[in-house]
């Protein structure tokens, strides 16, 4: 009896193989660098979300048509990453949906994943304020001198790592600083 329960389950779950799309895989990436995440799959006119740290590991949810830009969840955010800088952690990149990418990250909403598997788990993400579309600030080198999270947070996304050192995301955190610790 026991045999014909383990060769019918066997044949059940050969079944469900062979289903085109009935057993998805999931595709893991790391972030191999301080990497930005977009609300498009371009640089150019795509607002920058978040800054991933390196090292932070993600389900990936979709590929652009190029293959150049992948479809990833970082905490609430919705956005792309650019395939250059990161690594396929396990599954293939071939698998994935091809999304289209016109529609922003704020109109796709979340996908309800859970937060990247490495990076520390913030209390709060939507603590930390966003920086408006087109806004620009000026970068001084030191916590000290910025007057608002959001200048901090714009010179964090242009590449001010410095400003971010325990990774979290959330730049010049200290009591003294301007925006609150995660």
């Amino acid at each position: 009896m026991r045999h014909r329960f383990l060769l019918l389950i066997s044949l059940l779950l050969l079944l469900l193989a062979a289903i085109p799309g009935a057993a998805q895989e999931t595709v893991v990436v790391r972030t191999t660098t301080d990497l930005r995440l977009r609300a498009r799959p371009s640089t150019r006119d795509s607002a920058v979300l978040a800054v991933v740290p390196r090292g932070v590991e993600l389900e990936a949810t979709g590929i652009n048509a190029h293959h150049t830009w992948v479809q990833a969840t970082y905490y609430s955010l919705t956005g792309w990453l650019y395939t250059r800088y990161l690594t396929v952690v396990s599954g293939d990149l071939s698998t994935l949906p091809v999304v289209d990418g016109t529609t922003s990250a704020s109109e796709e909403g979340s996908s309800g994943a859970s937060p990247p598997t490495t990076a520390p788990q913030p209390a709060e993400p939507a603590s930390l304020p966003v920086v408006p579309v087109g806004q620009t600030y000026n970068c001084p080198r030191y916590c000290r001198d910025y007057t608002s999270c959001e200048q901090a947070l714009y010179c964090l996304a242009q590449g001010a790592t410095r400003l971010d050192r325990d990774g979290d995301g959330s730049p010049c955190e200290q009591p003294e600083y301007v925006c609150p610790a995660r």
